[in-house]
């Protein structure tokens, strides 16, 4: 009959248990940093606001209604290609500066100018 002896700390079994309990230690630990960082439990990145194909223009009027607003409609209204008829890329939304508070700044896609 052969026996094998191991000393404590070197025991490969409880070498390997050791490391998966402090993997899951970490695991859990780091699941915590929600709250940490002022956020919700639960919740890591906040909630966002507009549809999938929308882009919210943040541009003063005066731009908007000049040629730099242009040039940015028709960037951002360009036709989507391979479609049998006309859409655009892009729905666009515009705010001005003033306008831009919290409730904006969760949208999905900003453009600030």
């Amino acid at each position: 009959m052969i026996r094998f002896r191991y000393n404590r700390g070197t025991c490969p079994p409880c070498r390997a248990g050791f490391f998966v309990f402090i993997a899951l230690l970490s695991g859990l630990i780091s699941c915590d940093s929600a709250k940490q960082q002022g956020g919700v439990a639960g919740r890591i990145l906040p909630n966002i606001t507009g549809g999938a194909g929308e882009v919210l223009v943040v541009m003063d009027n005066f731009n908007w209604e000049n040629s730099s607003g242009e040039l940015m409609k028709d960037i951002l209204m360009e036709e989507y290609p391979g479609l049998p008829q006309s859409e655009p890329l892009f729905d666009v939304i515009h705010i001005t500066a003033a306008s831009f508070d919290n409730v904006y700044q969760y949208h999905r896609s900003i453009v600030l100018v």
